[in-house]
């Protein structure tokens, strides 16, 4: 309550000045036309009456005439709104003032946050030991693919079931040592993601085999 006096008296304080500069320019407006209307009338009186109009009329129409302009200056500045201001008028913007205080009723713009990239994790090839048996698998793709016989192992054909049944009996086989799937593709390329892949990889992680993609 107490900070808003000073506020108060600073306002008020400006509001008289920029009443007291437009009351002199309405009092100079009228100086002005004061003086032209005599120069006028002198100028008439000579020029057309050869110096015999009546006492006074020189004042009268400088008096008449600074009235007038007065007048226009007044209603410009008064009415219109035009005229010279003192500068220390406010703003129409809203924001934030020179200490970085939020006008009333609005909040600062917060800042985004910046979210960090997902962590990729990046499983680390196996190391093949001394013992340890390795199955490459061919991935078929377009005209490679017969009937439903999407891979190849040992240059056979099979299905989904007929690969399980033959990793099944190679890993029996491998006697508990690793058994390493290597994941191979022909030509006609497919996906790492698709389908096809991913059904034979995560059969085989489950069923204790080490995947392994081919190098990009």
């Amino acid at each position: 309550m107490f900070a808003a006096v000073p506020l108060f008296f600073a306002e008020m304080g400006d509001r008289l000045e920029l009443l007291a500069m437009k009351c002199l320019q309405v009092a100079g407006a009228f100086l002005l036309g004061y003086v032209l209307g005599l120069l006028a009338g002198h100028g008439f009186d000579r020029w057309v009456y050869k110096g015999k109009t009546p006492a006074g009329f020189k004042r009268t129409v400088g008096v008449i005439t600074g009235l007038v302009l007065a007048l226009i200056v007044a209603l410009l500045i008064f009415v219109f709104g035009r005229g010279g201001g003192s500068g220390g008028g406010t703003g129409a913007g809203t924001g934030a003032d020179a200490g970085g205080a939020v006008e009333k009723g609005e909040q600062p713009a917060t800042k985004k946050e910046e979210k960090p990239p997902p962590k990729v994790e990046v499983v680390p090839t196996p190391e093949k030991g001394p013992g340890d048996v390795s199955v490459p698998v061919d991935f078929l793709g377009g005209a490679d693919v017969t009937g439903d016989k999407f891979y190849r192992l040992g240059g056979e054909r099979l299905s989904f079931d007929e690969l399980k049944a033959a990793l099944s009996k190679r890993k029996a086989e491998a006697g508990g040592k690793n058994v390493f799937l290597l994941v191979q593709f022909t030509q006609n390329r497919i996906a790492d993601d698709s389908v096809n892949v991913t059904q034979v990889t995560d059969w085989a992680k489950n069923a204790g085999f080490q995947v392994v993609f081919p190098k990009r």
